[in-house]
């Protein structure tokens, strides 16, 4: 093997690492910025829960039972929702991604497509 080859080796190898490290960067980044949406949707979900449940909860003062076992069921959710950590979701997504590779790939291109053909109805129907 003569010198160019392996200078040419050694730049393709070196290629190769630095796409598989910005990559990797990109897919932390894009977790990043899920997790932050996420707990974003969550706290605003909540928020609307709680305020759903008080709102209820000013029609029950008014003499319904049933709105108050629905003002509870509200609170409950709220309260489910607040507690419920996106960091473990994150990691669990992290792992089952890393165990099933193909499957994952698959996965995601279904719902690109089913989000892509989302966005096209959205669109014709704008029109």
């Amino acid at each position: 093997m003569s010198t160019i080859d392996s200078a040419k080796i050694k730049d393709a190898a070196g290629a190769v690492v630095d796409s598989v490290l910005s990559a990797k960067q990109s897919a932390e980044d894009l977790a990043h910025s899920l997790s932050t949406k996420v707990t974003e949707v969550k706290s605003h979900s909540a928020d609307k829960l709680q305020s759903g449940a008080e709102s209820v909860r000013r029609a029950a003062e008014r003499g319904s039972a049933a709105a108050e076992t629905v003002a509870e069921k509200l609170d409950a959710a709220s309260s489910y929702i607040r507690l419920f950590d996106t960091r473990s979701l994150a990691a669990d997504l992290r792992q089952t991604v890393k165990r099933y590779p193909l499957g994952s790939m698959v996965v995601g291109v279904l719902v690109g497509v089913y989000v892509g053909t989302l966005i096209t109805r959205r669109n014709k129907i704008a029109r």
